[in-house]
């Protein structure tokens, strides 16, 4: 189930209006309000929680390649992502397909490989 977020003095923020304007860029909730402060103490929580770790790791092992690079919607939420910038990661152009781009590619070499290898009668 989905937690709902308190706004105004205790009126409840719908989940979807909270989304749109996420995924918009910004966090104004209406007119009137401004859900930053919700917003900044989700964010660092969720970090904390859940991302910390892996980010770790991730700056553990940066000495193996050439660059860090974050995928995913995520990356894309207000704030986060000048933080993942600020840390040496790369966002890429289009973060939310940058998974699927990266299979497809994969799929097509090993296809490739696949077909050079077969002989046909």
């Amino acid at each position: 189930s989905q937690k709902m977020k308190h706004l105004n003095g205790g009126k409840i923020g719908d989940p979807s209006i909270i989304r749109f304007c996420l995924e918009m860029g910004h966090t104004r909730y209406s007119r009137d309000i401004d859900i930053k402060d919700i917003y900044s103490a989700s964010l660092k929580d969720w970090y904390e929680k859940y991302l910390k770790k892996a980010v770790n790791l991730t700056f553990d092992a940066k000495h193996q390649g050439d660059e860090i690079w974050a995928i995913g919607g995520g990356c894309l939420l207000p704030g986060f992502k000048k933080l993942l910038e600020k840390n040496g990661f790369k966002i890429l152009d289009n973060p939310v397909e940058a998974n699927v781009s990266g299979l497809l590619e994969m799929a097509k070499t090993i296809n490739s490989k696949n077909l050079t290898g077969t002989s046909l009668k």
